[in-house]
Parts: C-alpha cells; structure tokens; sequence
C-alpha cells in the first residue's frame, strides 16, 4: 500500500475536517498544522516503540541510543546474542528486556516478515504485532501511523493524544478512551490526522 499519510495528506485533511468542525479550525489557527512523523519501517523503529513505551520522550531516546549502540547494527539475530544484563545496562527495564527479545526472536526465528506489512490491511498488522509479548494495540497502532502511514487509526489509549483531544473541543475532563472514540468517529476515515493533531496542541508551549 502507497504510504498515505504525508505531511501534504495531514494539512489536506486537516482543513477538510476545519471545514465542519469549529473546534479544528480554532485548533489549527490557534497551533498551526503538524508534521506527519514519519518513520522507517522495520525492526530498529519497533525497538524505538518498545522502548518509548511508558517513559518520557528523552529518556526513551537515551535509551534507544545506547541499546542502538550496543547492537551495532539492525540484526536481529545479533540482539538475542546479546547478554540480557548487556541490555539491562543501556537502561532496559526487565520487562522490556524481554519484549525486544521477543521480537527479536519472531523475526529471527519464527519468520516474522516486517516488509509484508505494507500489503496487509490495519486489522492484520495489528494481529501479527500484537502476538508478539510486549507489544499491544497502543504500539501496533503507532507503527501504523508513522511507518506504513494508515490514515484511519485512533490510538484511544494514547493520554497524549486523549489530553489533546480535550483542549481542542474544550471540555472540562479528559475523555476516556471509550468517549474520544465516539468524538472522532465523524472524521473516519482520517481520525490519523485528528491524532497528530492532538499531540501537536498538548505538546505547543504555554501561551
């Protein structure tokens, strides 16, 4: 499939949505328009999403480079020679030690093709990476948007993009997953776009 969220998909769709809904618009004139954070697909950018899970974007970024270091490379088979107190030591959790492990193991040896991804449809791509441990909706979903770049996904676990939602449409709690879910369903089948959005206006500076 052609890689469908470009930075040009992301504005088009964005002013479309602006179009019927004032609250984008607002959101838009207010935070401008985001980037698409496009990203390589493959073994390297699952490890990043591993990695990033549930820690701050600078930490998981020093992390990554020193586990990037340490691998010397994108091969997985040499990732499951490494030691485990070897990945321990770049700053890998004991969980998360295993989840690359993990995945390092169903591309190595259980014939795991990432490069077919790209002519399966979400719900296949979501099912192979969520048999992996480690690896859950939340960062199938992210693999989705950024590296094979599917417009339609809504990662409703995501506090960013759940606390983003909330300043664009301007309630007083943060929806939950279940409540930003029927908020967006009017802009199926661009809720992708939506996303990037509501990290974008979470993460403007004050002011």
């Amino acid at each position: 499939m052609t890689y469908v969220l470009t930075d040009r998909y992301v504005r088009r769709a964005l002013a479309s949505a602006a179009r019927t809904d004032a609250d984008i618009a607002e959101a838009l004139s207010a935070y401008g328009y985001p980037r698409s954070r496009r990203r390589d697909p493959g073994f390297a950018t699952l490890l990043r999403i591993i990695v990033g899970q549930q820690v701050s974007t600078k930490a998981a970024a020093s992390i990554f480079a020193r586990l990037m270091d340490a691998l010397g490379g994108e091969d997985p088979a040499r990732l499951l020679r490494l030691r485990r107190t070897t990945l321990r030591k770049v700053g890998l959790s004991q969980a998360k030690t295993e989840y690359v492990r993990a995945l390092a193991t169903a591309i190595a040896r259980e014939g795991l093709e990432l490069s077919e991804f790209g002519a399966l449809a979400d719900d296949e791509v979501i099912e192979r990476l969520t048999a992996i441990r480690g690896i859950g909706l939340w960062s199938a979903q992210i693999y989705l948007m950024f590296c094979l770049g599917r417009p339609d996904v809504w990662p409703r676990g995501d506090l960013g993009v759940l606390n983003g939602l909330q300043r664009i449409k301007g309630v007083d709690a943060r929806p939950t997953p279940a409540q930003s879910e029927a908020m967006v369903a009017c802009f199926a089948p661009k809720r992708s776009a939506i996303a990037l959005l509501a990290w974008h206006v979470v993460n403007a500076p004050p002011g």
